[in-house]
C-alpha cells in the first residue's frame, strides 16, 4: 500500500470473515439437511407416532437437534460479568392404550463468562412415562453395553443401588442387566424386553404406579449419544412399557 500499511492488515479480517460466513451457512444447511432427513422427529409428527397430543412446545422442534449445544448470545449480570441461558421444553400427553402416558424433554443450559473462564451448567431430564394402577415394587434395567463401559460414547448407568436380579435367561442377562429387591419380577418381564436386547441404549425404572424410559443421565454432556440412539427408538420403548404393564398390573379395563 502507498502509506506503507501492510496488505495483511486488510486481508487477514476480510479472510476471518469469509470464514465465519462459511461455517455459519454450512451449520445452517447442515441443520436443515437433518430436520429434512429426520422429519418424523419433528415434534408434531413424533406427537403422532406417539398417539399423543402436544402441551408444550413448537410443533415443528426437531428432536434430533433439541439436544444439541445451546448457542447462545451472552449478557451481562449486575456483577459485570456475562451471562446466558436457554431452556428447552416438549411435554406430550395422552392414553393412546387406555393408560396415562407422558413424553418430557427439558433441557437448560446456562454460561457465565468469568475472568478467565466459561462456567457452563445446566440440567437435562427426558423420559417417557406410564401410569399403571398398581403397586410396583422397584426395578431398574439397563443395557450392558453401557454398563461400566462405553460403546461409541453410549452409556447407561444404574441410579437406584437395587440388589443384582436375573431374567431367568442367560443370554438375556448377558445384554441387559436388571435390578430390584424382587427377585420373582425378572421372569416375569424376561419375554418383554427381549425385543430391547440389541438396543445400545436402555434404562427403565418401575416404582408403584409409573414405569419410565429414560434419557436422562447426570453426566449430560457426555451421553449425548444416548439421547439420539434413544429418541430413535421412543416408539420401541412405548411398546415395550405397555406390554410391560399388562404384564405386571393387568390389561385395560375399558
Amino acid at each position: 500500500m502507498g502509506d506503507g500499511v501492510p496488505v495483511s492488515v486488510f486481508l487477514l479480517p476480510a479472510i476471518g470473515l469469509g470464514i465465519g460466513a462459511f461455517f455459519l451457512l454450512f451449520g445452517r444447511r447442515l441443520m436443515t439437511g437433518h430436520d429434512q432427513r429426520y422429519h418424523d422427529l419433528r415434534v408434531g409428527e413424533l406427537a403422532q407416532r406417539l398417539g399423543l397430543r402436544i402441551v408444550e412446545g413448537d410443533p415443528a422442534l426437531n428432536m434430533m437437534q433439541a439436544h444439541t449445544k445451546h448457542n447462545m448470545r451472552m449478557a451481562k449480570d449486575k456483577a459485570g460479568f456475562m451471562r446466558s441461558s436457554k431452556e428447552t421444553k416438549v411435554v406430550l400427553e395422552g392414553a393412546p392404550y387406555g393408560r396415562p402416558t407422558r413424553f418430557l424433554f427439558h433441557r437448560y443450559t446456562a454460561v457465565a463468562e468469568r475472568v478467565v473462564v466459561q462456567v457452563v451448567s445446566g440440567s437435562f431430564d427426558c423420559r417417557l412415562s406410564l401410569q399403571v394402577p398398581a403397586d410396583l415394587p422397584p426395578f431398574e434395567i439397563v443395557s450392558r453395553s453401557g454398563l461400566g463401559r462405553r460403546y461409541m460414547g453410549i452409556k447407561a448407568k444404574a441410579e437406584w443401588g437395587l440388589a443384582p436380579q436375573s431374567f431367568g435367561d442367560a443370554d438375556l442377562d448377558a445384554k441387559l442387566a436388571l435390578s430390584s429387591p424382587d427377585p420373582r419380577i425378572g421372569p416375569f418381564l424376561a419375554e418383554v424386553v427381549r425385543s430391547l436386547a440389541g438396543h445400545r441404549y436402555v434404562h427403565i425404572q418401575g416404582h408403584r404406579g409409573v414405569i419410565e424410559s429414560l434419557a436422562s443421565q447426570d453426566d449430560t454432556a457426555s451421553n449425548d449419544a444416548g439421547y439420539f440412539q434413544w429418541i430413535f427408538e421412543v416408539v420401541d420403548h412405548q411398546r415395550v412399557l405397555e406390554h410391560m404393564a399388562t404384564v405386571l398390573a393387568g390389561p385395560v379395563r375399558r
